[in-house]
Order: structure tokens, then sequence, then C-alpha cells
């Protein structure tokens, strides 16, 4: 409990924001949610987006999830920080794309969760 109060209280603006499920749930394949704020509403938020990409099956999921930031504000060309959970040595910096899109691969264990933040750079 005390790790998932420590994760709220970390990422709190972003998880009081608008929900947007990336795929639908199905038992077979992972399920991904985001958290989304405007940088154009909200231009000081440090993260305008956070998913959470959990798998419910009991087999390893090894799939490339396409994630858009087209409702974060943030547009093509744009550079974005994406991090795994909190671990600063998963961090990657990548530009939008065509359609303001991230492609992210996603290795994860059976029955288990993790996330992303994305962080706009200048």
């Amino acid at each position: 409990v005390q790790n998932w109060t420590q994760f709220w209280v970390r990422h709190r603006r972003i998880l009081t924001e608008d929900i947007l499920h990336v795929r639908r749930p199905s038992v077979s394949g992972i399920d991904a949610l985001c958290h989304v704020s405007s940088v154009l509403q909200h231009p000081d938020d440090e993260e305008p987006m956070l998913c959470l990409v959990y798998n419910p099956s009991p087999r390893a999921v090894h799939e490339t999830l396409h994630i858009s930031l087209y409702y974060t504000g943030l547009r093509e060309g744009a550079r974005v920080v994406v991090e795994e959970g909190d671990d600063a040595a998963r961090r990657q910096t990548v530009a939008l794309g065509r359609g303001s899109a991230v492609s992210l691969q996603i290795d994860l264990a059976p029955e288990s969760i993790t996330w992303f933040t994305f962080t706009a750079t200048n």
C-alpha cells in the first residue's frame, strides 16, 4: 500500500485529469489507459500524460503499443521524454512523429503492471 500511496502523491496532478482508453480490455492481451492534461490549458504541468499498462493474462506479453499524444497539445516534431516506472535507466527521449504519436515497446510479465510518464522538453 505504501508504494501506491507514494505513486499517488508523486503523480497526483495528472491522475486527477481525464482518462483515455488506449486499448479495449481483453483477458488475452494488455490493457492500457492514459491520464492526459493539455499543455495548452496547463502550461506549467511537468507531466502532460501518464499511461498505465496492465497484463491480466497468465503469460508474458511483448508488444508494440502506439500512443497518441494529440490531446496533450504537443505537436509533430516536439521532443518527449518517456520514462517507464520510476526507473531512470529506462528513460528515453523521442521526437513525435506524424500524428503526434509515440510507439512503446511493452514487455510485461504475467499479471503485472507498469506505467509510462511523458514530459515535454525544449
